[in-house]
C-alpha cells in the first residue's frame, strides 16, 4: 500500500502563529481542523485496507466459482406440485368457488398443512359458512337494476284530445 503524505501546505509557507483575534466566531480553529483532517485520513486508510481485503476475498471466491456446481432448484418442482394439488382439490370440491379455494390455499400454506386438512379446520368452516350466508343475502336483495313498471298516461297533443282527457279526469 502506498504511503500517504500529510502535506496540507502544497509547498507554500504557512504562518503557524495565528492570532486569536483574527479568527471569527464561525470559523473553526486550526486545532479543530487538524483533528478533523487526521480523522478523515484515518477513515480513508481504513477504507483502503478494507478494499484490499475484499479484493483478496473476491479473488479467492472467483477461483472457487470455477468449480462445476450440481445445485438443482427444487422450488420450481414444489410450485408445480402445489399447483397440481390445488387443481385436484378444486375438481374434488366443485361446490367451492375460486375465492374460497384461494382462501383455503392461503390458509394451508400458512399452517403448513394439506388442502384437505385446511378444509376441515374450524376457521375455514366458519369462513365458508359466512361466505355462503353473504351470498344468499346478496341473492335475496334486489340489485337495483330493475325499476318498477309504471303505467304512463298518454299525453294529449291536440286541443280536442286535451279536452277529452280533462273531461275524463273531472268525471264530466
Amino acid at each position: 500500500m502506498e504511503e500517504v503524505k500529510d502535506d496540507t501546505t502544497n509547498g507554500e509557507d504557512v504562518d503557524t502563529e495565528v492570532d486569536v483575534d483574527e479568527t471569527t466566531e464561525n470559523e473553526p480553529s486550526i486545532e479543530t481542523l487538524n483533528v478533523q483532517k487526521r480523522k478523515a485520513l484515518e477513515q480513508r486508510d481504513e477504507a483502503r485496507t478494507k478494499i484490499v481485503e475484499l479484493e483478496a476475498k473476491l479473488a479467492e471466491g472467483s477461483k472457487a466459482e470455477n468449480k462445476p456446481t450440481t445445485n438443482v432448484d427444487k422450488s420450481a418442482d414444489d410450485g408445480l406440485r402445489s399447483e397440481l394439488e390445488t387443481i385436484k382439490f378444486t375438481v374434488a370440491n366443485k361446490e367451492l368457488d375460486a375465492n374460497n379455494v384461494a382462501e383455503i390455499v392461503d390458509y394451508a400454506k400458512g399452517k403448513g398443512s394439506s388442502l384437505q386438512e385446511a378444509l376441515k379446520s374450524p376457521v375455514i368452516q366458519a369462513y365458508l359458512k359466512a361466505d355462503q350466508e353473504q351470498k344468499s343475502l346478496n341473492e335475496a336483495s334486489p340489485d337495483g337494476s330493475r325499476s318498477p313498471k309504471t303505467k304512463q298516461e298518454k299525453v294529449p297533443t291536440t286541443l280536442d284530445e286535451h279536452e277529452k282527457w280533462a273531461r275524463e279526469k273531472m268525471g264530466i
